[in-house]
Order: C-alpha cells, then sequence, then structure tokens
C-alpha cells in the first residue's frame, strides 16, 4: 500500500480480518472484520385503510338482519371517512392500502344506501 493514510484495513494474508496500517508498513495488531449492517425498510402503513376495511366488516355484518340496517351506520360513517383518507394517503405512498380502502368504501358505502333506500320506500309508501 502505497501512499496509504494510516488506519485499518482489510488484511491481504487473512480474508475475514482487517490490519493496522501505520502509513509505512503492516503491523502485528489484526482485529475482526465489522459486519455490514443492513437497514431493513419497512413499507410505509395505511392504518386509515386497515380501519376503513374493518368498519366496512362490522357496518355489513349486521344488515344481513332485518332490524341491524339500523344500526349498520354508526360504523359505516367512520368507515367512509377513513376509506377517504386511506384512498388519498395510499397515492402517497405508493398505493399502499388502496384494494383495502376500496374495499372499506364500498363495505361502508353498501349499508348506508341500503338505509337511504328504505327511508325512501317508507316516505314514499305513506309510512
Amino acid at each position: 500500500m502505497n501512499n496509504a493514510a494510516p488506519g485499518w484495513y482489510p488484511d491481504p494474508t487473512q480474508p475475514a480480518t482487517q490490519r493496522y496500517w501505520d502509513g509505512i508498513a503492516w503491523t502485528e495488531q489484526r482485529a475482526p472484520l465489522t459486519p455490514t449492517v443492513v437497514q431493513l425498510q419497512r413499507p410505509p402503513g395505511n392504518g386509515a385503510s386497515v380501519a376503513s376495511l374493518i368498519l366496512g366488516l362490522c357496518a355489513i355484518l349486521p344488515t344481513l338482519t332485518i332490524i341491524g340496517i339500523f344500526i349498520a351506520w354508526i360504523p359505516a360513517i367512520p368507515g367512509l371517512i377513513c376509506a377517504i383518507v386511506g384512498g388519498r394517503r395510499s397515492r402517497e405512498i405508493g398505493g399502499h392500502g388502496r384494494v383495502m380502502a376500496n374495499w372499506g368504501f364500498w363495505l361502508n358505502a353498501a349499508p348506508l344506501m341500503l338505509l337511504l333506500f328504505a327511508q325512501a320506500a317508507r316516505i314514499f309508501n305513506g309510512d
């Protein structure tokens, strides 16, 4: 090593170690190579999309009964808000959570539409 600054360098004689170069010659000081740390990147989360899907399931299940349609709006309204927020966030983070937001939107919108149709039918039938 010509004109190299003093410091630790990979040992040319032992591949798994590093050796100290004093600027003139190799010394007898050796140390194991420091492992390379790999930073794993997690995809960004989209909690609003997950919440919209869960609230959508909570909203759609009561509609399977006649009376349940009248309480389905309770999780459906916050679920719709979460679906809209999750859909917008998915555009910002490269599409992560878009499918969940779409499913959440429609699962939350369906009970509300059924409730609106039921109320409209009551109004038009004179009930």
